[in-house]
């Protein structure tokens, strides 16, 4: 804690350089009045050296509020973002392929959200051996592609995030 020091006034003299010892006096004052030094001047609603409610605009702040405050109240969306919990979870990203066709070439574009259980985990040579995904999923790529046998083409797989 910083220590309250009284400069008398002769010793500031206008026009005069100040002396180092009285600039480090100014400095570590100002320290000493936030902190609620001994002798030094308050803070209104400041007691002692700490700032209590009473300091506060409209008592914002309550040894109550603060004392309700748990970690469950830490997470979650903080301004639209999302904290994953694991591989999978909403907000994580994945390299992902459409599942296998039957029948019909399935080709999803650019910022297309698809059902997870329509994509299978992929390898970056777009190998999808990986499980079949759960929640909704936004596509980062600008096309995965899985073709059904005989229809031609390369499978291409990409990025995706799940966003539920």
């Amino acid at each position: 804690m910083a220590t309250w020091t009284d400069i008398p006034d002769e010793v500031l003299e206008p026009g005069k350089p100040i002396r180092s010892v009285d600039a480090l006096a100014l400095r570590d004052n100002a320290i000493a009045i936030a902190e609620g030094a001994p002798n030094a001047p308050r803070i209104a609603g400041q007691q002692g050296p700490a700032v209590h409610t009473g300091g506060i605009a409209n008592g914002a702040v309550t040894n109550v509020k603060i004392a309700t405050m748990n970690a469950s109240k830490l997470t979650g969306t903080i301004n639209g973002a999302r904290m994953p919990v694991g591989a999978g979870g909403v907000g994580t990203y994945a390299m992902v392929i459409p599942v296998q066709p039957a029948t019909f070439s399935t080709i999803y574009s650019w910022n297309q959200t698809v059902a997870g259980s329509n994509l299978r985990t992929s390898n970056a040579d777009s190998a999808g051996g990986g499980g079949v995904l759960s929640g909704t999923w936004r596509i980062l790529s600008y096309r995965i592609a899985r073709y059904a046998q005989g229809e031609g083409g390369d499978d291409v797989g990409g990025m995706a995030v799940r966003i539920s």
